[in-house]
């Protein structure tokens, strides 16, 4: 897609250029997770919008094209024996540590404790 001309660019063409994203063909073999390839397909959405805009096309090729979903990153979440293991590991930063788990109370304590 590098050297296609911009009233040349379809809704298939950049659907495929996604997909050549993901499958490491348009980024020299590196294949790039559905986050980094969305973030590219803002980026040409925006200037397509722009070019829109300016009159040097009707419409945007690059509205509507399906995306792949992003798999959700899971949170760890620690119980109190690792609270506990984390704070004395983290020597001065003891206080910090104990004060984040848990409620908006210590969320706002450690707010205070860094002030």
């Amino acid at each position: 897609m590098r050297t296609t001309p911009l009233d040349r660019i379809r809704f298939e063409d950049v659907s495929e250029w996604l997909a050549d994203m993901l499958s490491g063909q348009a980024t020299g073999g590196r294949k790039l997770g559905p986050r980094s390839v969305r973030k590219a397909y803002v980026i040409l959405g925006q200037v397509l919008g722009y070019v829109v805009k300016s009159r040097r096309l009707e419409v945007n090729p690059a509205v509507g094209v399906p995306l792949s979903k992003a798999a959700p990153t899971g949170h760890v979440y620690l119980d109190d024996t690792q609270v506990e293991a984390l704070a004395n590991a983290a020597g001065a930063y003891r206080m910090c540590v104990q004060s984040v788990p848990g409620s908006r109370n210590r969320r706002g304590r450690l707010t205070t404790l860094l002030r």
